[in-house]
């Protein structure tokens, strides 16, 4: 698909997989997974690291401080997701592995999402790396879970080394640099990705 029908020249690339027959969800057993679900929960998970490659995430973030008697909170929303065409997304293979479907998938950029990619990219802000988790029991949804705990710890870390005093509250942006990855170990989702953080606000505790 040529630039100039509405696709710039950018075309993503990401693999995913999905297990076949999931031994459990929300605790309770279930079968194995058809064809159509698979497909389903492939193009689900496309979905949100697409849209947060593209578009981004946007994120309040409260650090815990005992001695303000605060608890950690973070919200993390998807800035806009993306649609798929029939023409934007193609499935290029698929493969079997350890009761598993893996798919190598290609994603062509609209021109306005190309140039939101490239504004992104373009910032002078280099990228913090993050690992989050999320519970293998309660299914595939925790694979997001598992991404945006990891965008939670990289903006936890890139505060560690730009402030000195622990703030109140944090509000930004962040842009997923690179396809994360994914792995099991231990019942858990255990997601190492890279993000390009912009900070928008900090919130000291001076102000109350």
């Amino acid at each position: 698909m040529a630039a100039g029908n509405g696709f710039g020249t950018e075309i993503l690339h990401i693999e995913l997989w999905t297990e076949l027959d999931p031994l459990a969800q929300d605790g309770e057993s279930m079968n194995p997974l058809t064809q159509e679900q698979i497909l389903l929960n492939l193009r689900e998970e496309a979905k949100i690291i697409l849209s947060a490659m593209i578009y981004g995430l946007e994120f309040t973030y409260i650090p815990a401080d005992k001695l303000h008697g605060v608890k950690e909170y973070v919200d993390i929303q998807p800035i806009a997701e993306i649609r798929f065409t029939k023409d934007n997304l193609i499935i290029q293979s698929t493969s079997m592995d350890n009761s598993r479907m893996y798919a190598r998938m290609t994603f062509l950029l609209a021109d306005h999402e190309q140039k939101r990619r490239e504004s992104w990219m373009s910032l002078n802000i280099s990228a913090e790396g993050g690992v989050g988790e999320g519970n293998y029991i309660h299914g595939m949804k925790e694979k997001k879970t598992a991404l945006y705990m990891a965008l939670k710890n990289a903006v936890r870390g890139s505060l560690n080394t730009t402030i000195i005093n622990k703030p109140h509250k944090i509000r930004g942006e962040a842009i997923l640099e690179v396809f994360p990855d994914t792995v099991i170990r231990a019942g858990t989702y255990i997601t190492t990705a890279r993000f390009k953080i912009n900070i928008k606000e900090i919130v000291p505790y001076t102000v109350f």
